[in-house]
């Protein structure tokens, strides 16, 4: 069987489906049709823990990983998928238009809003997020700051959003994400 074995024991590379397999043939009385079931001849063991996404910024994979690092702490995919989620506008996403804050067009109002923009950005960051797959994420707090950096003619809006998240895989407390955008 091509692929069989543990990762790195075969001629063909590829993730596991959460069951590594030895190489022993199936016997007769199993390939005849007399397995019991629910068994699997050959299995010598179950992965634990299986990869939940892609980590970022991308780095080329190692052990069980792949081609590119996996992230297998569901707490940090978490995190790292509310910033993705944080710095998408709509339209950006391939075959999800709607996948997003839209954050990018509100902060470029960030100075005629004035008061306005932390109740509207936290009114779109909450807008979508069921939509997102991220619906675990309670919002509690936002703030932002406008820095000057030393180019007079660009501004760097830095905001911090503060969430909580409890289910069965992800425990998070008072979790501040960082996020900036750059007005020109």
């Amino acid at each position: 069987m091509s692929g069989a074995g543990t990762p790195g024991e075969s001629d063909t590379e590829f993730l596991s489906s959460g069951l590594y397999y030895d190489d022993t043939p199936v016997s007769d009385d199993i390939a005849g049709g007399d397995a019991v079931a629910g068994t699997l001849p050959g299995v010598l063991s179950e992965v634990a823990e299986l990869p939940i996404g892609v980590k970022f910024p991308l780095e080329e994979g190692t052990g069980r990983s792949g081609i590119f690092q996996m992230e297998f702490d569901a707490n940090k995919a978490l995190v790292q998928s509310f910033k993705n989620y944080l710095n998408t506008d709509f339209g950006e996403r391939l075959c999800n238009p709607g996948y997003g804050a839209n954050l990018g067009g509100l902060v470029s109002e960030y100075q005629n809003l004035g008061d306005q923009f932390e109740s509207m950005a936290m009114s779109r960051i909450q807008g979508g997020l069921v939509e997102a797959g991220l619906s675990v994420i309670q919002l509690e707090t936002f703030t932002s700051q406008l820095v000057q950096d030393d180019d007079p003619a660009m501004l760097r809006l830095n905001m911090a959003i503060k969430f909580s998240a409890n289910n069965a895989l992800v425990n998070l407390s008072g979790q501040v994400v960082n996020v900036s955008f750059y007005i020109i």
